[in-house]
């Protein structure tokens, strides 16, 4: 059937319509999840702006920043592990466009 490419038919009771695939509710899932892990890393990305204006900010103050310097490499960590999820969700996308 053309234009149909990625869906099965259901031939039940002589029916036509077209139903997508499990592979593509999973691309769908994964597309979502994609949308999410850049939800997540543009947010971590603000947190470590805001954190580092912080930092420069006791610094002009002559305050400590030991304890903030933690929390940036903290966001620092997480936003390497939000980029590897999110390079896991680009693989299996990637895998799943396969023929």
């Amino acid at each position: 059937m053309p234009g149909t490419r990625g869906f099965a038919r259901d031939t039940r009771a002589g029916g036509t319509s077209v139903a997508p695939t499990a592979a593509d509710m999973n691309r769908d899932q994964e597309l979502r999840h994609l949308a999410q892990a850049n939800r997540h890393i543009a947010e971590v990305k603000q947190h470590i702006a805001l954190q580092q204006n912080t930092i420069a900010k006791l610094r002009l103050a002559k305050h400590p920043t030991e304890v903030a310097e933690s929390m940036l490499e903290a966001l620092k960590g997480s936003l390497r592990v939000f980029g590897r999820h999110r390079e896991l969700i680009l693989s299996i996308i990637n895998e799943s466009s396969l023929p």
